[in-house]
């Protein structure tokens, strides 16, 4: 409660700083995860379903066991030794991808209790993995985005992107944020004034991707950023959602809540960056 707080350091309330202020500013966070939650699950499915479909047409079920769909970057001398003498964690981007999500694949597979899973192991005994469609089902958000994160360039990987209107350099980045802001609502932390800078993602430059109105430096940090990115993506794969209509009825049911701590430019309401 931070915001509440004076800022001379005495970590007491600001003059006229009320308990119902306290309870509502908990409420209206609790009340906007799980409104953030709810429309990343749509974005989510939607992503699981475009892998699935648009790989296994061009290849086959289990497209997703062939290495050559991945691509894996060579380290750079300085970081390979700042990783040995224990001074950081390999990047993401120089790991082993295909090798990771067949290993999640195979562990999430052996153990499911899903009902569709173990029909699929009592009928097809020969096989040691699922088709992608069961794979891309028992696979976790972040594991989802980190596999089409590594995925080579190709007609495939633009494909799955355009089903989202978007090129998939900007895909795999607000795919990737995304994940960080769904785990942040699945362990109820606070979201609406947070800065997000694991995986900031990237903002669009060209004309017809840039997003409207007034985009600072903490634009892919905060929950305007957020919101802008996810109403983006279901604009295309959901025309009808109603997230923004839900979000507007939650800012006016909690009027005290001051936007600009949640990266709300002053008159963003007659230029949202999202239109």
């Amino acid at each position: 409660m931070y915001h509440l707080q004076a800022n001379d350091g005495s970590h007491q309330f600001k003059d006229g700083t009320t308990f119902d202020d306290i309870i509502d500013t908990y409420t209206f966070d609790k009340k906007l995860r799980y409104l953030t939650a709810s429309y990343l699950e749509r974005i989510e499915v939607a992503m699981r379903i475009l892998l699935t479909n648009t790989y296994s047409a061009k290849h086959d079920f289990y497209w997703y066991t062939e290495a050559a769909h991945y691509s894996r970057l060579t380290p750079p001398e300085d970081v390979i030794e700042r990783v040995e003498k224990g001074e950081m964690e390999m990047p993401r981007k120089y790991l082993d991808t295909h090798a990771f999500i067949m290993a999640e694949v195979k562990e999430n597979f052996d153990k499911s209790t899903e009902l569709f899973i173990k029909k699929f192991q009592s009928k097809y005994t020969a096989e040691r993995l699922p088709p992608s469609n069961m794979a891309m089902e028992i696979l976790s958000m972040g594991k989802i985005a980190r596999l089409y994160d590594a995925l080579v360039n190709s007609a495939e990987k633009q494909a799955v992107a355009s089903g989202f209107g978007i090129p998939h350099l900007y895909l795999s980045s607000w795919f990737l944020y995304l994940t960080n802001i769904r785990n942040i609502c699945a362990h109820h932390g606070r979201l609406w004034n947070r800065r997000t800078t694991a995986d900031r993602f990237k903002v669009p430059e060209r004309k017809e991707f840039k997003f409207s109105g007034t985009i600072d430096e903490n634009f892919n940090t905060c929950y305007y950023g957020t919101l802008s990115i996810m109403i983006r993506l279901l604009n295309v794969i959901n025309p009808e959602h109603s997230l923004v209509n839900k979000f507007q009825a939650l800012i006016a049911e909690y009027p005290k809540i001051n936007l600009g701590y949640m990266g709300f430019p002053a008159g963003w309401e007659k230029t949202p960056a999202w239109v």
